[in-house]
């Protein structure tokens, strides 16, 4: 049984030129990120004026510890990908190219699953020192 590729992998010429393409790719990230940006920063205001001091403050050292705890649970792979996708798509081995999708995904789910349960669990042994409940709920 024979595997295609998908058709937006397919080495097939364009008829557009390259940079068509590669403008429309560079506005639509652009835009995303942009509107990313923005959607976070009400969030943000939002959530200090309904929390209050005390509870953003709790939300922003949970927000916080995430950014801090994503760049080791994320294994390399997001610079992994960049670099073996292409390759691979070049050489046509659909198989790794699957392979290196399916492990960036699964490792590092896997790893923050992990994180979380060891970090919930840390919370409940100090039930009493702090308000666990609060930190759960934002964490």
């Amino acid at each position: 049984m024979e595997v295609t590729p998908p058709d937006f992998l397919s080495p097939e010429p364009v008829d557009r030129p390259y940079s068509v393409g590669l403008a429309r790719g560079a506005l639509i990230t652009f835009v995303i990120q942009a509107t990313a940006a923005l959607v976070r920063y009400v969030v943000q205001v939002v959530f200090a004026r309904w929390g209050g001091p005390e509870a953003y403050g709790r939300y922003t050292v949970a927000f916080t510890m995430a950014q801090l705890l994503l760049t080791p649970v994320m294994l390399g792979f997001n610079i992994a990908v960049l670099r073996f996708i292409p390759e691979y798509i070049e050489a046509g081995a659909w198989d790794l190219v699957r392979g290196v999708i399916r492990r960036s995904l699964q490792l590092p789910g896997e790893l923050a699953v992990a994180i979380a349960i060891v970090g919930s669990a840390g919370l409940l042994a100090l039930r009493g020192s702090i308000d666990v409940w609060q930190s759960l709920i934002l964490g």
